[in-house]
């Protein structure tokens, strides 16, 4: 039985407490049909789906709220997403052969994008900010499901491994992808991502692929974590709008916060997204990094300075000490001509003539070879 859609949506010429959803009416039938042929819960759904969207297109409106029978969804195993841990998602990044899967896979998990986004994304919606080594990154994205423009981030992770990809390409404008196919300048494609994905997971014993319909750590399983690991810790409408989902009811308009405060939020709940290091630890360490060489400086500079004060002290010393030696020789000297063999002052003066006279080595060897002579004479 096929719902008779070009009946009116409801038989208006009757009362109002008479009138009657017909086209809900027709669908409820329907499904009923289809639930007596065996079809199972989801493929009943997708039908649905198929004729609300034609009869929208002609104008119609159908709810599943007023169709009593309307079945809710079963989740099948082979659709499975895979729940990553921090361990596992390190694991897959250290598969990835190149700095570019690397940092496709943390954009996604550290940013909650969907593929289609990631893929869009130019060179310069991040350069401004990869140039003034700002951390997190921040996205300004539309989400091309929805048409709705919302802010996410990059973290340290992500900046790291792309930054190290960027390095690796030449001519980069801003209108250049930010991510292409393998030795190409062709934007890169959720296919050729979902095929690079499924060949790592198959590698990872963790995975389970169940009749092997699905991966299960294709790309939406890093929205998902993304999703996961931050709910129960950040604001559930913040999660919300960093995926670009709509925010519905009052609560939207206080999601409007200026970027550097939205910054601060995202950076205080990174380490839930982090393999490696988080975007607080790296600005930090900067910091910590430059004060270090201005203490390291400043220290060098009192050490010089002591040492250059003690040793002008001990030249001081120095000079005092040789100064006060030289007068006390002077001294002695003076008091020891006197003292010489108890003799005059003139024969004192002799004996210095012939102390210099012997000296010289002709008349050294004359007076050696008189006292010779004098000693055989002797004997």
């Amino acid at each position: 039985m096929v719902p008779r859609v070009a009946r009116a949506h409801t038989n208006m010429q009757l009362p109002r407490r008479d009138r009657k959803l017909l086209a809900e009416l027709e669908m409820s039938e329907y499904i009923d049909h289809l639930k007596k042929q065996g079809y199972a819960n989801n493929t009943i759904r997708l039908n649905f789906t198929a004729i609300q969207n034609f009869l929208k297109y002609k104008g119609h409106q159908l709810s599943s709220k007023w169709v009593g029978n309307f079945p809710p969804a079963v989740s099948s195993k082979k659709n499975d997403k895979h729940r990553w841990t921090l361990e596992q998602m390190k694991e897959f990044v250290d598969k990835a052969p190149n700095y570019r899967l690397k940092a496709i896979i943390l954009a996604m998990f550290q940013s909650g994008m969907a593929i289609n986004e990631l893929c869009n994304l130019d060179y310069g919606d991040i350069e401004r900010e990869l140039k003034e080594g700002k951390l997190p990154v921040m996205l300004d994205v539309v989400r091309e499901k929805t048409g709705t423009r919302y802010q996410t981030f990059l973290g340290a992770d992500a900046v790291k491994y792309l930054q190290l990809y960027l390095e690796t390409r030449s001519d980069l404008e801003p209108g250049s992808p930010l991510f292409t196919k393998w030795n190409s300048d062709v934007r890169i494609t959720p296919a050729a991502i979902q095929f690079q994905f499924r060949e790592m997971a198959e590698k990872l014993n963790y995975i389970d692929f169940g009749d092997g319909e699905y991966n299960p750590a294709r790309s939406h399983s890093m929205r998902s974590a993304f999703r996961s690991r931050l709910t129960g810790r950040m604001d559930p409408d913040l999660i919300e709008f960093l995926m670009g989902h709509t925010i519905s009811g009052t609560r939207a308009p206080y999601i409007n916060l200026p970027d550097e405060e939205l910054r601060e939020l995202y950076a205080q709940f990174e380490h839930q997204l982090s393999i490696e290091s988080t975007s607080q630890k790296v600005n930090a360490g900067l910091d910590r990094q430059s004060s270090d060489i201005d203490e390291k400086y400043r220290k060098r500079v009192e050490d010089l300075e002591t040492t250059l004060r003690t040793q002008a002290s001990q030249l001081s010393q120095l000079s005092e000490l040789n100064s006060r030696l030289s007068y006390e020789v002077g001294e002695l000297r003076e008091e020891r001509k006197g003292e010489i063999m108890g003799l005059g002052e003139e024969a004192q003066e002799t004996l210095m003539e012939f102390v210099s006279l012997l000296k010289q080595p002709e008349i050294r060897d004359k007076f050696l070879a008189f006292l010779q002579d004098l000693t055989r004479e002797a004997e």
